[in-house]
């Protein structure tokens, strides 16, 4: 299996196991949200989301290909 799915896994046992101690399923569902939130945060930031268009076309036109 993918280390990312076990990642994944390890998470939701995690937030699980928190929420059956405190006896409050809210606690999984904010949480699963919070941690929801943040992996799409973070996945914006890796990809370049939040770069300008114009400085990625610029640096796209600047860079030398295999052609």
């Amino acid at each position: 299996m993918k280390k990312p799915l076990w990642v994944g896994l390890v998470i939701l046992v995690v937030i699980a196991g928190m929420s059956v101690v405190a006896w409050d399923i809210s606690i999984a569902i904010k949480l699963s949200g919070y941690v929801g939130l943040a992996a799409l945060i973070l996945a914006a930031l890796f990809s370049g989301a939040f770069i300008d268009p114009d400085s990625r076309r610029v640096d796209m036109a600047t860079e030398a290909g295999n052609q």
